[in-house]
C-alpha cells in the first residue's frame, strides 16, 4: 500500500534540501532519512531524483497559478490597469503565497546549469508562461475594448509588459527590493500605454 503522506513528505523535503543544497547536494539517502523511511521506499513512490524534481517544480508552479487566479478573481472588478499592476506585484512578491523553502527552491532553479534539468524546467514553465500570456492578453484586449489602448498596440504592450514582468521577477530572485522599482516602472509603462 502506498503511503501518500510519505510521498508528500518526500516532495517537501526535496524542496527544502534542493533550496539549500541544489540538485547534486540532495541525495535520495538524505531524503529517506528526513522522511523516516528506507531509501528503497522512495523508489516505491518515484523513479528517482529527476521525477521528484519535476513534481516539486509542478507543485510550486501550480501553486503560483492558483494564487494568481484567486487574486485576480478577487480583484476582477478593479480597473484593468490595476489588475495588470496587481499581477506584476504578485509575481514580483511571490513571498505572499510561497513558503521560504519554495522561494529558495525557485531561486536554485533559476541558476541551474544542468542542461537535462534546464530542459525539464523549460517544458514545465511552458504551462506557467501560457497561463501568464493568456491572462495578460485577456486584460490588454479588455483595455482595447474600453478604448484605453489602440487595438494595433496590443501586441507591443503585451511584449513590453512581459519584459517588465520578467525583469522584476529576476530582481526579486536576487533579493532586491523591487517594490520601488515596480512603482516607478509601472508609472512610466502605463503612461506609455495610454499615450
Amino acid at each position: 500500500m502506498v503511503n501518500y503522506e510519505n510521498k508528500d513528505l518526500i516532495i517537501e523535503e526535496f524542496i527544502k534540501s534542493f533550496g539549500e543544497n541544489g540538485f547534486e547536494g540532495t541525495s535520495v539517502d538524505y531524503l529517506a532519512k528526513q522522511v523516516g523511511i528506507k531509501k528503497g521506499s522512495i523508489y516505491t513512490h518515484y523513479s528517482g531524483k529527476n521525477e521528484i524534481f519535476t513534481i516539486a517544480c509542478e507543485k510550486i508552479l501550480d501553486k503560483c497559478i492558483v494564487a494568481i487566479k484567486q487574486l485576480l478573481e478577487v480583484e476582477r472588478d478593479k480597473p484593468l490597469d490595476e489588475q495588470l499592476f496587481i499581477l506584476l506585484k504578485t509575481v514580483c512578491l511571490e513571498s505572499d503565497f510561497l513558503t521560504a523553502d519554495e522561494i529558495a527552491f525557485s531561486k536554485r532553479v533559476a541558476i541551474l546549469s544542468s542542461s537535462e534539468l534546464l530542459s525539464l524546467v523549460d517544458k514545465l514553465l511552458a504551462k506557467y508562461d501560457n497561463f501568464i500570456d493568456d491572462t495578460v492578453s485577456r486584460i490588454f484586449i479588455d483595455c482595447a475594448k474600453q478604448k484605453m489602448l489602440a487595438e494595433e498596440e496590443i501586441t507591443s504592450a503585451i511584449s513590453v509588459y512581459r519584459m517588465l514582468l520578467e525583469n522584476l521577477y529576476i530582481d526579486s530572485l536576487a533579493n532586491q527590493n523591487c517594490n520601488e522599482k515596480l512603482n516607478h516602472l509601472w508609472r512610466y509603462f502605463w503612461k506609455g500605454v495610454c499615450s
